[in-house]
């Protein structure tokens, strides 16, 4: 009887922890606690990628102006990291094309643009109001238009390995080396 008294007594105590959110800082997006989509079709949370440092934005796989260029900014970021800190940082890819966007799409854009998928993850979603949550807690602007395209804003943003906002570079003079400085700094603290 006291055996059972503990166990359920245990039991409930660890039930009434909030894993998922535990020990973030207030503003850390590792609160949002919708599940995502990835490129390989497997359902994670942005929690799931505590403990890196991540360099994220927002693009559709169907942009033939910006969204290119965010990716290739993205990848020269990537090369710019110093190989102390480059195990330390993942990529992060959303999407807000939810029609157009599946995981197969996402994949494919992946493969055809020889981005390593070990480093990057691309991510969707059924519902837009987790689209819009993390476009608002990263601080990125998009709205569809008549023609099935996406007006958007055109950043990479940094979050620490508690899903902080750290920095950010922007607009078509994206500055890939400072942003790149910035996450190598950040990739040396203990």
């Amino acid at each position: 009887m006291k055996l059972n008294l503990i166990s359920t007594l245990f039991l409930l105590f660890f039930l009434s922890l909030n894993l998922s959110g535990e020990g973030l800082p207030d503003t850390s997006i590792y609160h949002a606690n919708s599940s995502w989509i990835t490129q390989d079709n497997k359902s994670i949370k942005l929690a799931d990628f505590k403990g890196k440092i991540i360099i994220t934005s927002m693009i559709y796989m169907g942009c033939k102006s910006s969204c290119p260029m965010t990716v290739a900014k993205m990848k020269e970021v990537e090369k710019l990291l110093s190989i102390n800190v480059k195990p330390k940082v993942h990529f992060v890819l959303f999407t807000f094309d939810l029609k157009n966007d599946t995981p197969e799409a996402m994949k494919k854009y992946a493969l055809k643009n020889h981005i390593d998928l070990n480093q990057w993850t691309f991510l969707t979603n059924k519902d837009e109001s987790n689209v819009r949550e993390v476009s608002t807690l990263i601080d990125f602007k998009y709205k569809s238009l008549p023609t099935g395209e996406f007006e958007h804003s055109f950043a990479l943003v940094a979050l620490d390995t508690e899903g902080r906002v750290i920095g950010r570079t922007e607009g078509s003079e994206m500055n890939a080396k400072e942003f790149s400085n910035l996450i190598n700094k950040e990739g040396t603290k203990p």
